[in-house]
């Protein structure tokens, strides 16, 4: 068995509580992490998440996390257990925090 990490960086995406997040794409970086039962290409699993991003929008990281999580099991059922980690930036309110990480623990 293989672990597994893919890193999305600086990906754009709606998402943010304010209504000021709310009007523009912010950049996240996304962590992938799982442990491979099988051989699964992981280029599936890069467009599977780009896939599931394309013309969302989300109030909250934990809402992203769990979208990501839900599509990646629909395409690989139990193939793997995915972590998902999710970076965000350009933080409103908080102009010396680097960013905010949120990960999945189950």
């Amino acid at each position: 068995m293989y672990e597994i990490k893919i890193f999305i960086k600086d990906y754009p995406v709606f998402i943010g509580f304010y209504k000021k997040e709310q009007k523009k794409k912010n950049p996240i970086d996304i962590e992938i992490k799982y442990v491979e039962k099988d051989v699964i290409d992981y280029s599936k699993v890069y467009n599977t998440v780009v896939d599931a991003l394309k013309n969302k929008r989300f109030i909250f990281v934990e809402d992203l996390i769990d979208h990501l999580r839900l599509n990646l099991k629909k395409i690989f059922k139990n193939k793997a257990i995915f972590q998902i980690t999710v970076r965000k930036k350009n933080l409103y309110l908080m102009k010396k925090c680097k960013y905010v990480e949120i990960k999945n623990v189950k």
